[in-house]
């Protein structure tokens, strides 16, 4: 065998290697899905930036949350403590479809009830509320003084969250880039799934 006719078959050889690892080491959607709500639930913005196609801070991230949630009044110990339950929620895999370029995997979120908390603290707060209307306060008096009851009423409530009863299923899209996939900007429902459907409830007190 001459040398020219070995050159190629060893970089023919060469070539269908890095083609298999290339292959090997590629992730499956459901493991792109894994590692972008690990990195959701770290807070990891350069690990999200390498398996979500979107802006996190933009398309669903916690500034986000919190003002689809119209809690962007509180104090920021408040919101942290909001975040952090937020952020405790369980998640199980479902089905995995892929379609060319395309996928979806099927995603349940398990949270606390945000939903029966918040139904709650604003029955509370509104019978307090009316209270202090009638007591002699200026307008800016009486905002201040509910938002103060509220903070202070919700800090309470997210303390005594403790056990996760709300399941929501969601898909999450995904887009394959070059050799890997990315997860595409999430919708609404996935939001409100991170929040027990919270969002759909405010909504529906409008």
């Amino acid at each position: 065998m001459n040398t020219k006719k070995m050159t190629c078959i060893i970089c023919l050889l060469l070539t269908v290697i890095m083609i298999f690892n290339a292959c090997s080491f590629q992730k499956s959607p459901t493991e792109v899905a894994t590692s972008f709500l690990e990195a959701l639930i770290a807070q990891d913005e350069e690990a999200l930036g390498k398996v979500y196609s979107g802006d996190w801070s933009e398309d669903g991230g916690l500034t986000a949350t919190l003002n689809s949630a119209d809690l962007g009044g509180m104090s920021k110990e408040t919101a942290d403590k909001f975040v952090g339950k937020v952020l405790e929620f369980d998640y199980t895999f479902g089905e995995e479809t892929i379609n060319d370029d395309k996928a979806t995997v099927d995603v349940t979120i398990t949270t606390y009830n945000f939903t029966s908390m918040f139904s709650d603290m604003l029955t509370d707060l509104y019978s307090k509320a009316i209270e202090l209307a009638f007591s002699g306060l200026t307008e800016e008096e009486l905002e201040k003084q509910v938002n103060a009851m509220a903070d202070q009423a919700l800090s309470g409530s997210l303390d005594k969250l403790t056990e996760k009863t709300v399941s929501n299923t969601v898909k999450l899209e995904l887009t394959k880039e070059g050799h890997s996939w990315k997860v595409d900007p999430v919708t609404d429902e996935f939001t409100d799934a991170l929040l027990g459907g919270l969002n759909t409830f405010l909504e529906s007190q409008e």
